[in-house]
């Protein structure tokens, strides 16, 4: 399981994670993946790099308000 809070698109080494995801917006992101075995890591990687990841059904994203 993998959960990642956001202020911004970029996560990590430059993946964008939440392309969509503003950093002026005054939220915060949240975006969960399920545990994933060896067997599908390509594919979440896939995603990923693809811009795409929030399309995959058993992803999980919400947006927070930061006072």
């Amino acid at each position: 399981m993998l959960c990642a809070f956001c202020n911004g698109r970029f996560y990590g080494g430059g993946f964008q994670i939440l392309p969509k995801s503003k950093i002026n917006d005054g939220l915060l992101d949240m975006v969960i993946l399920p545990k994933v075995n060896r067997l599908f890591a390509p594919y979440y990687i896939y995603k990923i790099l693809r811009k795409d990841l929030i399309s995959c059904k058993d992803v999980v994203r919400t947006d927070f308000f930061v006072a």
